[in-house]
């Protein structure tokens, strides 16, 4: 209900306590807009909120395996590239000689291998007859032995020249979203440097850690499994996408009373984008049973309980105030006075200076399930302060 506006009147009363010289008449507070909502029955998630911090499901440093120029780069800084996709080009021309001259040596101890088989041959047939020495015959098991590890070395040699010349294509391992372009064409680079060429974050899938309390943790678990608990996330001016949690970690903070969790989001919008914070909701269960929970409603109340609960009798109200918090902290006195009397109405004012809509109604849902029974309410009245 929005105030009445009552200038004449007030004009009127004015000018008669100045004409007649008498104390001015003490006008009553104008009544405070409060809007009510019926109880209603209907599913009501148990939710834990929090703030989450978005983050690649997978994070690349592309680095170079071997040293030389960069002759081209395969994409542009901020573009999306594919599983495969040639990201940098380096000089092979080095590698394809090293690659040649590997297999030349190959070839070379192949022969080498080949010729000192034959001659160990025939040095066995040949010491039946006592033509050659014991000595000679050892000599030559060695020397055809000795060649054959040669050419296992040979053969390493050319598949590591061949990796060496792969290697000069450097090629995306996931598929992502390069970031900033840290070498050009025409830089030298060298393996194994710790600065890395591009950085690569694959955004879809997406994930969302943030912390809950501990104390959380053992529903996170109970429920868990029951099957995979779903997560509400919302960015920034953005619509709240679900996901599933996929991630608890194995210890507590000790320092903040806190464990970290971590959600996957399909994020095939790219709604959600590495980096950013975003309000996360766990849902923890659906109880569609019985649940009985106020409506949003808001209503411009004058601040401090006492003044509400004045405007509340004037109006005829019958009320009983509950200052409570987001925390489900309430007022020990004033619950047992309100249990002792027969309201037909219960105001529950949230003490926050800024709440959510979200927050308000988890807060107040445990309330209402306790007033509603116990003191049969009809009505119900929330308020939510203006942040």
């Amino acid at each position: 209900m929005k105030p009445k506006m009552t200038l004449v009147p007030l004009a009127v009363s004015l000018a008669l306590a100045a004409c007649g010289g008498g104390a001015p008449k003490k006008l009553p507070p104008p009544e405070a807009p409060v809007r009510v909502a019926k109880v209603e029955r209907q599913a009501v998630p148990l939710e834990v909120a929090a703030v989450g911090h978005v983050e690649a499901s997978s994070i690349v440093s592309v680095k170079p395996q071997v040293g030389g120029v960069v002759l081209k780069v395969g994409f542009r800084e901020g573009e999306d590239v594919a599983v495969g996709q040639i990201l940098f080009q380096i000089d092979p021309r080095p590698f394809q000689a090293a690659l040649a001259q590997a297999k030349a040596n190959l070839e070379r101890d192949r022969a080498r291998l080949a010729e000192a088989e034959r001659t160990l041959v025939r040095y066995e047939e040949l010491i039946k007859k006592e033509y050659v020495t014991q000595e000679q015959l050892d000599g030559a098991r060695a020397n055809s032995a000795a060649l054959k590890a040669t050419v296992v070395g040979d053969e390493a040699a050319v598949e590591q020249s061949r990796l060496n010349l792969a290697y000069c294509q450097i090629e995306s391992p996931v598929a992502g979203r390069t970031g900033s372009l840290l070498v050009y064409a025409g830089n030298v680079v060298k393996a194994g440097d710790d600065k890395p060429l591009v950085i690569l974050n694959q955004i879809e899938p997406v994930r969302v850690s943030f912390a809950v309390p501990e104390r959380v943790l053992a529903d996170v678990k109970a429920r868990s499994r029951e099957g995979k608990l779903k997560v509400t996330v919302t960015p920034p001016g953005g619509a709240p996408h679900e996901g599933e949690l996929t991630f608890v970690d194995n210890a507590v903070d000790s320092t903040t009373g806190t464990i970290t969790l971590k959600a996957t989001f399909a994020n095939r919008d790219r709604a959600l984008w590495p980096g950013q914070f975003a309000q996360v909701a766990l849902n923890l269960a659906t109880d569609a049973a019985d649940p009985r929970v106020v409506k949003r409603c808001y209503s411009a109340l004058v601040p401090g309980s006492s003044d509400l609960a004045r405007v509340l009798e004037q109006r005829g109200i019958e009320t009983v105030l509950i200052g409570g918090t987001t925390t489900n902290v309430c007022c020990e006195s004033t619950a047992r006075d309100a249990m002792m009397m027969d309201f037909k109405t219960v105001m529950v004012a949230d003490t926050l200076s800024a709440v959510t809509e979200h927050e308000h109604i988890v807060a107040l849902h445990n309330w209402m399930l306790f007033f509603g029974d116990v003191l049969g309410a009809d009505e119900v009245a929330a308020r939510l302060v203006p942040s």
